[in-house]
């Protein structure tokens, strides 16, 4: 349920169960809108969520009910979660007065906030099983999966439509560019398990999988005037792999972390989750696979669903030739980084 215009606010108002006296757009993501609520002595956060047949992930209550169940256990760092209406597709939170994290300013500080974040969502995992809380979005417990998420990714392009020069430049990648080094790394993956003792269609254990927001990093964080992180953004929240939450926060595009800042995070992380076995050598392997398929999430703009996530958000429906070739030039990039990590790091050492 799209909503826009009067409709839109009477709903907020009826959220709020107050008088609005100002409501502005403080973000357009993907999959949602953000708007600052201002009641006069109260201020609040609503969040109106993108909801598609194609894709249906219940973002709203996963977002919710997560906040919800790490506020009740204790965790601050997050914002207070208030009331939802799921048929709206709103939600209301407390406002955390701060500012986006820059990259630029990202310190040795900063990384151990994160990573004792995430430790302190490890703890509550005997609690979160209690409550039964899902696992994380596409969350992939095994190699067979990961490596069956991509093909299943890469498949969604062979009907799209986009200008011509842009469907040639598309079709040159996937075929001569990202199948042949996927094929390569999937070879190599099933070796080095072969060659580190270990079945490469293992599933992690129950006990080794951990609580994360997923899509997590200083992109989706807060700085407060205290200089401490709040963490933002929980849609994607659930049972995830350790190993997949360490290649994200090093992979992910929104934050561009430094050499240095990368390998304090991973001795950190290490340091926190180290009775989880192999974990530095998964993270080796793990990131590799999830390096090839964050090339396909960049493809994602040439795929109809996005399209209406992008009326949603943005109002705008069309996607420009500068947003294709934005996005193309980001998958090779990042190609090009998980095949320097391969031939350059990792080939040589578990030949």
């Amino acid at each position: 349920m799209a909503l826009a215009g009067e409709e839109l606010t009477e709903k907020i108002d009826q959220l709020v169960d107050q008088q609005v006296t100002r409501m502005e757009p403080i973000k357009r993501g993907k999959n949602s809108c953000v708007f600052k609520i201002d009641c006069g002595d109260e201020v609040y956060v609503a969040k109106h969520f993108f909801q598609h047949e194609s894709d249906p992930r219940d973002r709203l209550n996963v977002e919710f009910n997560s906040l919800s169940f790490l506020w009740q256990h204790g965790v601050r760092n997050i914002p207070q979660p208030l009331t939802s209406d799921t048929e709206s597709g709103l939600a209301l939170y407390e406002y955390v007065q701060g500012e986006p994290v820059s990259r630029d300013e990202i310190s040795k500080n900063d990384i151990e906030a994160a990573v004792s974040f995430l430790g302190e969502l490890d703890t509550l995992k005997a609690e979160a099983w209690n409550e039964n809380l899902p696992n994380a979005s596409e969350a992939c417990f095994s190699i067979p999966e990961i490596v069956k998420n991509i093909k299943l990714r890469l498949r969604r392009f062979e009907n799209v439509t986009a200008p011509h020069e842009f469907m040639t430049a598309l079709n040159h990648f996937l075929k001569d560019k990202f199948r042949p080094t996927f094929g390569e790394i999937i070879c190599w993956c099933e070796q080095s398990c072969i060659d580190h003792g270990a079945a490469c269609d293992a599933v992690l254990p129950l006990q080794y999988r951990t609580l994360s927001p997923s899509d997590f990093g200083f992109h989706n964080a807060l700085r407060t005037s205290t200089n401490s992180i709040v963490f933002v953004d929980f849609e994607y929240f659930g049972w995830d792999d350790p190993a997949k939450v360490a290649s994200d926060f090093l992979l992910h595009p929104g934050m561009e972390l430094s050499k240095n800042h990368q390998t304090f995070f991973l001795d950190q992380f290490q340091q926190r989750f180290d009775f989880i076995p192999d974990l530095t050598w998964r993270v080796e392997l793990l990131r590799l696979l999830f390096g090839l398929k964050w090339c396909m999430i960049f493809l994602n703009e040439f795929l109809p669903v996005d399209a209406a996530r992008r009326n949603f958000t943005t109002n705008s429906p069309m996607i420009t030739e500068e947003k294709l070739a934005a996005q193309l030039y980001k998958a090779h990039t990042m190609l090009r980084r998980i095949q320097d990590d391969y031939e350059g790091q990792f080939a040589g050492r578990h030949s």
